[in-house]
């Protein structure tokens, strides 16, 4: 029997699915870069936004007391790659696990998961800075339980990311779901040929 056709498909399919991981992964980075850019600014605001609010607490620290909170700052800001890498890790992105070998299966994956996720991350991620303005004796607003529960919204450029890092993975499941159901057309036609030779 003659494969060929089968073996082609199958080899294109793969490749696709390759190039589709490929763009995934460039998709994955250009969140991880916008998150550390949204993090720094996020602490820089926050500390800002803080200092400003409670203007007595602050004069009462005066420039002594605030370069120690500064210097925090600078840290936690020095921290963030380390802190966004922990928060972009393989395990929150579909695409760094093993592709079903069910039809359809990632569809449910990927529904329950983007972009809460990343939002539960984003929110674990600016916990960072309310600490150490209580530290310094300031009251942030909506820090608890090492997540900032305050009222937090994606930034567009992020949101916009995840929305087409969804539509790539659809994609890279359709290729998936089209390879399997290849692979199994052959082993239907060799099953068929054997028993046609029987």
């Amino acid at each position: 029997m003659d494969t060929s056709q089968y073996d082609a498909a199958i080899e294109k399919l793969s490749q696709d699915i390759v190039e589709q991981k490929k763009q995934l992964e460039a998709t994955r980075y250009e969140i991880r870069d916008l998150i550390k850019e949204t993090a720094i600014n996020w602490f820089r605001k926050e500390v800002q936004d803080t200092l400003t609010s409670d203007a007595e607490r602050s004069k009462e620290l005066g420039i002594e007391g605030l370069r120690p909170l500064r210097s925090d700052l600078d840290k936690l800001i020095a921290s963030v790659p380390e802190l966004v890498e922990q928060i972009t890790a393989d395990k929150y992105w579909a695409h760094c696990r093993t592709l079903p070998t069910v039809p359809f299966q990632s569809q449910q994956i990927l529904k329950n998961e983007y972009p809460d996720v990343i939002y539960d991350n984003l929110r674990n991620l600016f916990w960072h800075v309310g600490p150490i303005l209580t530290r310094y004796g300031f009251k942030p607003y909506g820090y608890s339980d090492q997540k900032y529960n305050s009222g937090l919204v994606l930034p567009d450029e992020i949101d916009k990311k995840l929305r087409g890092y969804k539509e790539q993975y659809r994609s890279l499941n359709s290729l998936n779901d089209k390879l399997i159901s290849t692979k199994r057309d052959k082993s239907g036609a060799e099953i068929n040929d054997l028993w046609g030779k029987v």
